[in-house]
């Protein structure tokens, strides 16, 4: 694979790095008695689809904070090194908010090579802390979430729609954020998630991601095994409430001109 560096990586090879990746992990959890579970489209994939979303082209892995807490602490120090982890609390390079597994015989770039920040072919693995059984003051946490999301997006982005006066406002306004580090944004989102970590609330919050939820403990009591392409993973055994919670009447498809990718990258 090595040879292979410098030579465009197509959708569908793509999806098999990403699967050899989760498969490992999957493996690693089980052996060290780690908890994690498929969760936001690729879980929806493995219930409606038995694989991936067929326009999606990324896999998402959950854990609790407990768990993450020890993988991050366990998972780079085996004998494998075709793998890595990095997140926050072990790359002080690192920019996102969720920790990723890393293919590092890959290169990717988000967004593209010329602008784009470069780590590898991956998959995402979201921690899930707990959460006040307030509903005001977790509407309170995912606004404050929400604002460092648009932060980070306003900051970021190079291409603005809408009206000549539209795009010269957001064009500004990018350009004030600059004074924000990108890794700065990721650990305020990070700290939010944090927050209530010691508190036994029973309630569980995707604070570090993009849904705003309220997820009942009891729901990530109990596992099953679901298909996921040529592989078996760990799901919640409710996981018709927590598809319901995350995405309504999942099993709907979304309007034709919706079912594209939301991701932007280069990889080779």
């Amino acid at each position: 694979r090595h040879k292979q560096m410098n030579c465009a990586i197509d959708i569908d090879e793509l999806k098999k790095l990403q699967l050899e990746i989760l498969k490992y992990v999957a493996a690693f959890c089980e052996n060290h008695h780690i908890n994690y579970w498929l969760t936001a489209g690729t879980l929806l994939g493995a219930v409606r689809h038995q694989g991936y979303i067929p326009w999606d082209d990324d896999i998402d892995i959950g854990m609790k904070r407990e768990d993450y807490t020890i993988f991050t602490q366990q998972f780079n120090h085996g004998d494998n090194k075709r793998y890595s982890f990095h997140c926050l609390e072990n790359d002080k390079n690192y920019l996102y908010p969720m920790g990723k597994v890393l293919d590092n015989a890959t290169v990717l770039y988000e967004p593209n090579k010329e602008y784009g920040y470069q780590i590898a072919v991956y998959i995402d693995v979201f921690v899930y802390d707990h959460i006040p059984s307030d509903p005001s003051i977790v509407k309170k946490l995912y606004r404050q979430r929400d604002f460092y999301l648009r932060m980070r997006y306003l900051r970021d982005a190079r291409e603005h729609s809408g009206s000549y006066l539209r795009k010269k406002l957001v064009h500004a306004v990018s350009l004030c954020l600059k004074v924000f580090p990108t890794i700065f944004i990721a650990k305020r989102i990070a700290a939010i998630g944090k927050k209530y970590r010691e508190d036994e609330t029973g309630f569980y919050g995707d604070l570090v991601g993009e849904h705003r939820v309220i997820i009942d403990a009891a729901i990530l009591s109990s596992f099953v095994k679901l298909k996921f392409e040529d592989g078996e993973y760990l799901v919640p055994a409710d996981y018709d409430k927590w598809l319901t919670l995350f995405f309504g009447n999942y099993m709907q498809l979304p309007p034709e001109e919706q079912r594209v990718s939301h991701h932007n990258f280069e990889v080779f």
